[in-house]
């Protein structure tokens, strides 16, 4: 492969809300689930890292984000939520079912907080919500082909790409109904990307660039040393292909260093074709906290010790084991970062032969690395940036659902929890609390089913260890109520009112019945099934009028009561 050209993947210290458009550090290696969600994510205003990694500019970039308004996220009010719903369907008009739905934040914040995204329903409908206060959130579609990648714009539509200059956007704290959102049709192209020299699974950047208007479609792909197919749905037109692993160094182009354009003009394009090959040296390891547990989100890279070039940069993020690896190192000088980006100065540093914690930059060791240094491994001890597991998690069964309550974390974390997330097992439905609360609802269970429960507490850098499971409760339909007959009449005594009446238990099993007047209570410990409890009670009034008598039964094989009025008519004596 011969020298490629810069694609615009230069890491930067760019809050989008900065730059604009910007398309720096496409994903992380360590990234994974769907595309949607990887780039929602990477559109966050993410810090870019090759120039983080400078020793002066670590201080710098966080200064840089304040000002500017790039860290803009902050803790809401449980009733501050923004919520986006709509419908898809498609060019038929008929509803489209498991499309992915996201809110991408032209303002980013720090740490690995997910973006919102959300899937359409059978019906073609859906709802997204986030409690994020970020400015500017943007709605983005991305359906499955022949159907192509599309926002939401200013007109009540779908345009294709990424965004665009009619991209809506949706201020934080505001309802907002889309209606039918019509998908746009388009033309597959598909081709492989060649791998070599990767020492695990990573997550790379595949991008489709419009020549006509700089459009851009993309999606985030899986890839390991072979072949890796791929396939994305684009409208006619001319295209140039990308591909790239930023964290990596590692890009190409289809054509190689002068890209071909790609013609799209109705029939289906294959053979787009692209290689990524990685010299195989890699520098890996494990970053734990003290407890031994994953310092999952924190950013370790590689940064060279002299000079402003920072091409040969290498980034990686810590993932929920706790490894990580620097893939496709070069020879050079260099220095080994860590940074929490926004956590706090205790979990930025260096490495240093033989320390197992960070140190300062006078303290870190300058790595060689010569065309014959193997990979080698460097670990280190870090504070975790979230809390640890929430306690003493406790569910009560109810009917179809479960109340669920806990402890908050023993130790909250360098910054503070802002939500916790129940979740049921099996099953996996889940319901998201504010940080104030520690219980929760879920609904949507099976009666029958005995469930457990687990809790994790998140915070804006990512989630707590989980909790350990509550026991198992089953959820039951509650029982119905028992059945009774009552009637209640007005009679004299001499001058004097009475009231009267009777109470039928037409249950299988005894209950206990309590009649409450204006004038008396009459309490009947056990009436047998199918026999009656009868009363008599004076008013010591000659005239009474119009009323009713509260009579409540309960059985006595489990409690569940039912209260009714039963009325008499008004009677004088006199």
């Amino acid at each position: 492969m011969g020298t490629l050209p810069d694609f615009g993947w230069d890491a930067r210290i760019v809050p989008r809300g900065v730059a604009g458009r910007c398309s720096s550090a496409r994903v992380h290696a360590e990234e994974k689930g769907t595309s949607m969600a990887v780039k929602a994510r990477r559109r966050q205003g993410e810090i870019r890292w090759r120039r983080m990694l400078h020793p002066g500019a670590i201080g710098a970039a966080l200064a840089l984000l304040l000002v500017t308004g790039g860290v803009s996220a902050t803790a809401t009010a449980a009733d501050s939520v923004t919520t986006v719903s709509g419908r898809i369907v498609g060019s038929d008009g008929e509803p489209m079912a498991g499309v992915s739905v996201a809110a991408t934040a032209r303002q980013g914040y720090y740490g690995d907080e997910p973006a919102p995204v959300t899937t359409s329903a059978s019906d073609g409908t859906f709802t997204l919500s986030w409690d994020i206060d970020i400015s500017y959130y943007r709605v983005m579609v991305e359906p499955v082909a022949p159907y192509v990648q599309s926002h939401v714009t200013t007109s009540g539509g779908l345009a294709w790409g990424e965004y665009g200059p009619a991209a809506r956007t949706f201020p934080h704290g505001g309802a907002y109904e889309l209606g039918d959102l019509e998908l746009i049709r388009g033309t597959t192209m598909s081709g492989t990307v060649a791998v070599s020299g990767l020492s695990r699974e990573t997550t790379a950047y595949l991008g489709i660039r419009s020549l006509a208007n700089d459009q851009e479609i993309s999606t985030s792909i899986a890839l390991q040393n072979g072949a890796n197919p791929w396939q994305i749905a684009v409208p006619s037109g001319s295209y140039t292909a990308q591909v790239g692993v930023g964290v990596a160094g590692l890009h190409s182009a289809f054509g190689g260093t002068t890209p071909t354009p790609i013609v799209v003009d109705g029939a289906g394009v294959t053979g787009i074709d692209m290689e990524l090959e990685s010299n195989g040296r890699v520098i890996d390891g494990t970053m734990l906290d003290p407890d031994g547990r994953a310092s999952t989100g924190i950013r370790v890279g590689i940064r060279p010790a002299t000079g402003n070039d920072y091409s040969t940069s290498r980034t990686a993020v810590i993932g929920a084991s706790g490894a990580y690896a620097l893939e496709n190192v070069v020879p050079g000088e260099y220095r080994v970062v860590v940074d929490g980006a926004g956590a706090g100065d205790s979990l930025t540093g260096y490495w240093q032969e033989g320390s197992a914690t960070p140190v300062s930059l006078d303290e870190a060791t300058v790595l060689q690395v010569t065309s014959s240094t193997p990979s080698r491994t460097i670990d280190m001890t870090l504070p975790r940036p979230t809390s640890s597991e929430p306690r003493e998690v406790v569910a009560v069964a109810g009917d179809a659902q479960a109340v669920v309550s806990w402890q908050a974390p023993a130790s909250p974390g360098i910054i503070p929890v802002h939500r916790y997330v129940v979740t049921a097992h099996p099953g996996g439905a889940s319901v998201t609390v504010p940080d104030d609360h520690t219980s929760a609802t879920v609904s949507g269970l099976s009666n029958g089913t005995a469930y457990t429960f687990t809790v994790v507490a998140q915070n804006w850098w990512g989630a707590s260890p989980v909790s350990s499971a509550s026991a198992a409760v089953t959820p039951a339909a509650e029982p119905a109520p028992p059945v009774v007959e009552s009637t209640v009449v007005t009679r004299c005594i001499g001058s004097t009112v009475t009231l009267s009446g009777r109470v039928l238990n037409t249950e299988s099993t005894p209950i206990s019945v309590v009649i409450t007047s204006a004038y008396s209570t009459k309490t009947f410990a056990s009436v047998a099934p199918g026999t009656w409890a009868s009363f008599a009670s004076t008013t010591r009034a000659g005239s009474v009028p119009a009323g009713a008598v509260e009579v409540t039964a309960t059985r006595l094989s489990d409690g569940v009561s039912v209260s009714s009025s039963v009325a008499y008519d008004g009677r004088s004596c006199s």
